[in-house]
């Protein structure tokens, strides 16, 4: 291009925008609620949104569940604007203190995790063991976005186990049944994976986003007697055993849920569930399209087309 004055550029033939041919691709993760910002150019997001997941019952209990994971395709919106996300907080794991004659002490719900209209539901708690009678009946998993396990049940003659609760259609699994087993091991249910349900003892395998390639969202491990039930992998947390004595175990990564706790003797804590996250991606976009046109430019034109890509 050749130099001229007064702010002219001279004859040319073809007019290219300079600086990068494309807005970069960007994927964030999002670990606290708050505002999320576009970049210029972005037109539309895609997203995986997880929820917090559920915490672990107490007293022969179930595993708590894995906050849903739902992936959103495509979000529009605007360049350089202010997005609110919602990231869903844990839920706890279930108190030792617990109150006689209900389903006692089971884990609370993760929270939802949302975005532009777009939600994620949370992790069930864990099923609790009734206490009254001592060591009864075992209570059931909490529904959610994955649903918790099912509690064992305690001695006492004609207790069964609680059944495990269902998940959240296209975010999450079912959580596993407990079972009680007269004069022998009780087993009670894991929680739910967002990518595979559990099953009595295990909790579920969480999911790998496809935004980011990493795993997250497993369900939590319920009680067993002897080692506990495994969480599942994507950091769900170990549940309680009774040989040696343990608490149900916290959940270790995003959107998990916490082990079951351990036996009437006890009454340790079930474990907490983690807190959820949001995976966004803002594909490449082109900045301009290079274009030709012949005739003599101002130099305040050429800017403006660099700068919108349009001819003015």
């Amino acid at each position: 291009m050749a130099s001229g004055n007064g702010g002219v550029i001279g004859v040319i033939n073809t007019v290219n925008a300079g600086g990068p041919a494309t807005q970069a691709e960007r994927v964030s993760t999002v670990t606290a609620s708050g505002c999320f910002q576009t970049l210029e150019r972005t037109t539309t997001l895609a997203a995986n949104l997880i929820a917090g997941g559920g915490g672990g019952g107490q007293h022969y209990a179930g595993g708590g569940g894995a906050g849903g994971f739902l992936e959103v395709p495509a979000i529009p919106v605007a360049g350089l604007t202010c997005y609110a996300v919602v990231v869903g907080a844990a839920g706890a794991g279930g108190p030792t203190a617990g109150t006689p004659g209900q389903y006692g002490n089971d884990g609370t719900p993760g929270q939802v995790s949302t975005l532009e209209g777009s939600s994620a539901t949370g992790g069930g708690g864990g099923g609790g063991t009734h206490l009254t009678p001592a060591c009864g009946p075992g209570g059931p998993g909490l529904p959610g976005g994955s649903g918790g396990g099912g509690a064992a049940g305690g001695s006492v003659p004609g207790a069964s186990g609680g059944s495990g609760a269902a998940g959240t259609a296209c975010q999450g699994t079912a959580g596993g049944n407990g079972i009680q087993v007269p004069n022998t091991c009780s087993y009670s249910g894991g929680g739910g994976g967002a990518g595979g349900a559990a099953s009595t003892r295990n909790g579920g395998i969480g999911k790998t986003s496809p935004l980011n390639s990493t795993l997250y969202a497993g369900g939590g491990g319920g009680w067993y007697y002897i080692g506990g039930g495994e969480g599942g992998p994507g950091g769900g947390g170990d549940g309680g055993h009774a040989s040696p004595r343990a608490p149900g175990d916290n959940a270790t990564n995003y959107g998990s849920g916490g082990g079951g706790g351990q036996d009437c003797a006890v009454q340790s804590a079930g474990g907490n569930g983690s807190d959820g996250i949001v995976i966004i991606k803002e594909v490449a976009v082109p900045y301009c399209t290079p274009a030709t046109a012949p005739g003599i430019w101002q130099m305040n034109t050429v800017y403006d087309f660099i700068k919108g890509c349009n001819w003015v």
